[in-house]
């Protein structure tokens, strides 16, 4: 069994490799290529996005091969046929989808939808929680169940597309995060899952070495959503304990960092008034980035986080407790929060937001001058935008002028500053005109 399974690993990082390498040669002619706009994208030179296909490709010749040839781990791969035709089916409609919008840039909302229906077949696929565990005790979801499923699966696939910002970023958390999965379906008895993740594993090993930085191809948008379904879907397996009963913990600590990611870029988003769609520069790798300076130190922490939150996971499994996990959970995003590396101005930001309602709500503001009413939300880097915020609004004619709101963010300066300033006072007759003026 052993032998197998390192004789099918090797094959599918060979695989993954030599895919990898048509698609870097073949990328441009097929226009699957991501080109540098010095904004968000920084890149030096039009980079083929194709290794999503060469990961799909290699893992599901390995694993299609596992169904034809006679193999220690044949009974257990059969036995979960169904499953296994599942994944299939939703990895395919991922990747074409994840493809396609490589290709054409396809709208926010209609991306979402697609990855809602895939996570819908993986739900009636019976890749569904109908029971969750927590210190022992078990929760029956009911109705809750579709929802929350479908909830997951478009949970995990964006927040891996959201961490693919940086060289090697999605490839080395996915190859924690698979290699964890592995083992903890061996705990579980789940030994189907565990061949599976060690198969994408060996394809994310294959992959890696042309996505390190610098980057040869990137994964693209069909690469990372493949990687956040897979890992959803297997950790879900993984996981449980009984007939639909998941153990919370564990997928919980395995997705710390790409679900923090996630939450504090929606938050982010939706308390500056900008859709959620919207794409930034203020996620944890380009913080981590702003921090060190490079790359490789960026990958280095990552993983290192990754790893500690992945043992936390198994370790809750192996000894039945969950308060190992949720205390590692804890810990890590405390001290991410705590040290200035992320998440200490999107929480600041929230808090600001709040305490600025309450005082609404309880204690309506009376006319005041207008320097009264400014509130900055967000500010990051050494500039005075503050005092030249102030300024600006001093200037303001409360009869005239009723908000202001200022949104700037300049990549490679570091700055970003965020504030809004109202009028005191409620003139309800004036016609409003909303002005946008672009720096």
């Amino acid at each position: 069994m052993i032998l197998f399974s390192a004789v099918s690993a090797a094959l599918a990082c060979l695989l993954c490799c030599a895919f990898t390498a048509v698609m870097i040669r073949w990328g441009h002619r097929w226009g699957l290529v991501d080109r540098p706009d010095r904004t968000r994208k920084l890149h030096e030179r039009p980079t083929p996005v194709g290794g999503g296909a060469a990961i799909w490709l290699a893992c599901g010749l390995v694993l299609g091969g596992t169904f034809l040839v006679a193999n220690p781990w044949g009974f257990h791969v059969r036995k979960d046929w169904f499953d296994l035709l599942v994944v299939f089916a939703g990895g395919t409609g991922i990747t074409a989808l994840g493809l396609y919008d490589d290709r054409f840039a396809m709208r926010g909302r209609w991306k979402l939808l697609g990855q809602i229906a895939v996570a819908a077949l993986m739900y009636f696929g019976g890749f569904q929680v109908s029971r969750v565990s927590v210190f022992g005790e078990t929760w029956d979801l009911g109705y809750a169940a579709f929802p929350i499923t479908v909830l997951w699966f478009a949970g995990t696939i964006n927040a891996i597309n959201l961490l693919d910002g940086l060289d090697g970023m999605a490839a080395t958390i996915g190859i924690v995060c698979s290699a964890a999965v592995a083992i903890l379906a061996c705990l579980t008895g789940h030994l189907g899952v565990a061949f599976v993740a060690l198969v994408f594993t060996a394809a994310l090993l294959g992959f890696l070495p042309y996505n390190f930085p610098p980057a040869k191809i990137f994964l693209g948008d069909a690469g990372s959503m493949l990687i956040g379904l897979m890992l959803g879907a297997m950790v879900l397996r993984a996981s449980l304990k009984g007939p639909a009963t998941l153990l919370i913990s564990a997928p919980l600590a395995l997705w710390t960092l790409p679900l923090f990611d996630t939450g504090l870029a929606i938050l982010r988003r939706k308390l500056t008034g900008r859709s959620i769609y919207s794409p930034d520069r203020s996620h944890l790798h380009h913080r981590l980035m702003q921090r060190f300076g490079n790359n490789v130190y960026v990958l280095l922490c990552v993983g290192g986080l990754s790893i500690i939150t992945c043992l936390a996971a198994l370790g809750s499994v192996a000894t039945g407790n969950d308060v190992i996990a949720l205390v590692t959970i804890t810990a890590v995003l405390v001290g991410l929060v705590a040290g200035g590396w992320f998440g200490r101005s999107e929480l600041g930001l929230l808090w600001r937001k709040t305490k600025r309602l309450v005082r609404k709500v309880l204690r309506p503001a009376p006319a005041a001058a207008a320097t009264d009413e400014i509130v900055v939300f967000l500010q990051e880097g050494a500039r005075p935008w503050d005092a030249i915020f102030r300024q600006m609004c001093g200037m303001a004619e409360p009869a005239v002028i009723r908000s202001i709101v200022v949104e700037f963010h300049h990549v490679r300066c570091g700055e970003r500053f965020h504030a809004m300033w109202e009028c005191p006072c409620e003139n309800v007759e004036l016609p409003l005109v909303e002005l946008t003026v672009p720096l």
